[in-house]
């Protein structure tokens, strides 16, 4: 089957990358998926519908647990607070406490997980320029083999200082 996940682009502005909070790895490419669903035209979040059978072979899921697992996964997204800190032109700090998804629903046997991102990470995910704010992007397929949530995170960071010109990589936790 010709999965299409493996060839599509993971775009989020450095912001979110950066955000704290921790995700499973089953979570972070379960999000993985639905930020690949964002096209770049998009102005709104939309509902995003997933394909099981998709799904679950990206994430590596055991078949006969799929639904449990996916369900696990999505109310984890649903409740988990993420924290984004910026700092304006000022140096005026601020925060935003904001979940990831706002909701999630299967129904049995229409293989098919519906998905909301939250309103409040629409700087982060819709219309990223590349100027401002700051964009990683990378193919999803390249998180694929990953089977620690701190390795994906690392390859994200790495990923966000591939555009910087210096060599100094400082890692705080």
């Amino acid at each position: 089957m010709g999965y299409k996940y493996k060839e599509l682009y993971k775009i989020k502005a450095n912001k979110l990358i950066e955000a704290k909070g921790r995700l499973s790895v089953i979570e972070q490419k379960l999000l993985a998926t639905v930020i690949s669903e964002i096209k770049s035209s998009d102005k709104d979040f939309k509902e995003y519908n997933l394909n099981i059978t998709e799904i679950s072979e990206f994430l590596n899921l055991n078949s006969k647990a799929v639904y449990e697992q996916i369900k696990v996964a999505s109310r984890n997204l649903r409740n988990k607070e993420l924290i984004i800190e910026t700092i304006d032109e000022k140096g005026g700090k601020s925060f935003l406490v904001t979940g990831l998804l706002s909701s999630a629903k299967y129904k049995e046997g229409k293989g098919c997980l519906t998905v909301r991102i939250y309103p409040d990470l629409k700087p982060y995910l819709l219309a990223i320029s590349g100027k401002e704010p700051p964009f990683t992007k990378y193919r999803i397929k390249n998180i694929l083999k990953l089977n620690s949530s701190y390795v994906i995170r690392l390859y994200e960071i790495l990923k966000q200082c591939e555009k910087m010109k210096k060599e100094i990589l400082v890692l705080v936790n």
